[in-house]
């Protein structure tokens, strides 16, 4: 009779030597110590960007004095804290930055750190750094890949220029735009967009760009004007794009007609703002699951365009350390491969920044500028750019983060405030819900 393995028996196991020969190999370099001790055992050769040898990296370990001057002083707090925890023996992790100041444009390099105890021997902490300044690079030139692509207008099949929002110029514009506006090659070279429109819309148009730079993009009807003085009615998608330091507008025009004389252009009044509040109440009743919570909130969208592409629920332990998140997203695009409920060290969160430094509120513009681990592990993987942040304490604790997200950067402004606030009641009405079922 055949002797049945048990489930999981792994039938071919590391040979002597292979794991040893893994770590020589590896891109990090792996570590270990006594946290009682200073003394750090090396455990393979690597040479890590902006630190000169083992001895540095032992310094950066080892003597926070030092490790503050090399350290980007924006990251060191955090840097700091997981040394706190190195020293308690605990499990955690930091993304950090490297100064090299001898340089005369200081460059930087992006490093990452994880440590953690021996499972047989506590005393025992092990670690392992490596540069991913490539990563983080490589990231960020996908993004930027992205908008590049959203800016080569002249393969679409309607008028669409790019307008500098600091100067005014037109700096790009496709086939149809020509067609549409009457300029030369030559012309369209010196024209500004003022002149594209009546003088008397400049004020409107400040405001369309007002809007366009807080919330990232703006749809409407526009009072245009072509080649001798000729008016354009026009329907009009504008949205702002970031490109290498410069704010663009892409104007894309979608219906247009000529007119001998100007139209009143009508733009509907936003909803009246306690109706808006009552009904998204009245919406959230019977909603008792945290996905049709969540949903429910992304379905009432206050105004136009949309407030947010995403929303989230963190449930946060201050004394376990732990976050739990929930969250859902518009369109297939944002958090499509989160699983809900997932688990996250408290350490490195928003939570804790909220937590640590009494926020009522926490408004991220740009996640690609980040230096939180929580923006570069969870957010801009799932296409999250910027967002707005509103914590709900329980007694003196930390209980609860609402987070409103959008896949473009600077969505989320203060001058928003009551219209976040439109949300809270439904949002707390509904955790209600769920935590008296689950």
């Amino acid at each position: 009779m055949t002797e049945k393995k048990p489930v999981g028996t792994n039938e071919n196991p590391l040979k002597p030597g292979e794991f040893t020969r893994f770590i020589s190999a590896a891109a990090g370099l792996f570590w270990r110590m006594r946290v009682n001790e200073k003394k750090i055992e090396f455990l393979n050769h690597t040479t890590i960007n902006g630190l000169a040898g083992n001895n540095d990296v032992e310094k950066l370990l080892q003597n926070l004095v030092w490790a503050q001057e090399v350290v980007a002083e924006e990251d060191f707090f955090r840097f700091k804290l997981f040394i706190v925890a190195m020293r308690e023996g605990k499990e955690a992790s930091v993304i950090f930055r490297i100064r090299n100041k001898q340089e005369k444009k200081p460059s930087c390099w992006w490093l990452r750190i994880v440590g953690a105890p021996g499972s047989v021997d506590p005393s025992i902490y092990y670690g392992l750094i490596r540069d991913i300044t490539l990563d983080v690079d490589f990231v960020s030139l996908l993004l930027e890949k992205d908008i590049e692509r959203q800016t080569m207008i002249e393969s679409e099949n309607l008028p669409v220029m790019l307008i500098d929002m600091d100067s005014g110029a037109v700096i790009s514009r496709n086939t149809y735009a020509y067609e549409l506006f009457g300029y030369t090659y030559r012309e369209f070279i010196s024209i500004k967009f003022q002149a594209l429109y009546p003088e008397e819309q400049k004020f409107y148009i400040a405001g369309i760009f007002e809007t366009c730079l807080r919330s990232g993009d703006w749809e409407g009807n526009l009072s245009l004007v072509k080649k001798g003085n000729i008016p354009i009615q026009a329907s009009v998608k504008i949205r702002r794009l970031s490109l290498r330091g410069r704010n663009l507008l892409k104007i894309s025009i979608h219906q247009h007609n000529g007119a001998e004389k100007k139209v009143p252009v009508s733009h509907p009044l936003p909803p009246d703002r306690e109706q808006f509040k009552q009904s998204l109440l009245a919406a959230m009743k019977e909603k008792y699951g945290t996905e049709e919570i969540l949903d429910t909130l992304l379905a009432h969208q206050y105004g136009s365009p949309p407030l947010f592409e995403a929303v989230m629920y963190a449930d946060v332990y201050v004394k376990k350390r732990k976050v739990i998140v929930y969250a859902r997203g518009k369109g297939g695009e944002v958090f499509t491969t989160l699983k809900s409920g997932t688990v996250f060290d408290f350490e490195g969160t928003v939570s804790q920044a909220i937590w640590e430094n009494h926020l009522d509120f926490l408004i991220l513009g740009d996640t690609l500028e980040s230096t939180k681990p929580i923006d570069w592990a969870l957010f801009i993987p799932h296409g999250v750019r910027s967002y707005f942040v509103k914590p709900f304490s329980h007694g003196d604790q930390l209980r609860t983060l609402l987070l409103f997200c959008s896949t473009q950067p600077n969505r989320f402004s203060e001058e928003d405030m009551d219209i976040y606030e439109l949300y809270y009641p439904a949002f707390l009405k509904g955790l209600k819900n769920w935590r008296k079922k689950k």
